[in-house]
């Protein structure tokens, strides 16, 4: 008996969709990731010092732990660095 081929089945689909939300949500995270990186980076030495953090921790945080170092340092370094980056 020959399998036959079309359109998925219930079951079928919400594996499908699941699988396309996990993938959504993957590229949302990383790009989030990345622009987290990009604004550490971008953020002068002077502000990081007047706020008393380390950039070169939070970056490799961010390289090595990925979206948990993301994390960190928007809860914990970002919001220090905000009203240096006012003036």
């Amino acid at each position: 008996m020959t399998p036959m081929i079309g359109l998925p089945t219930g079951a079928e689909w919400a594996y499908l969709i699941g699988g396309i939300m996990l993938l959504l949500v993957w590229c949302a995270i990383t790009v989030w990731w990345l622009m987290m990186l990009v604004q550490a980076l971008r953020t002068p030495d002077s502000v990081w010092t007047a706020a008393g953090q380390s950039k070169i921790l939070y970056v490799l945080l961010m390289i090595f732990l990925g979206w948990l170092g993301a994390l960190l340092y928007v809860f914990i370094a970002r919001p220090g660095l905000r009203p240096g980056l006012r003036a």
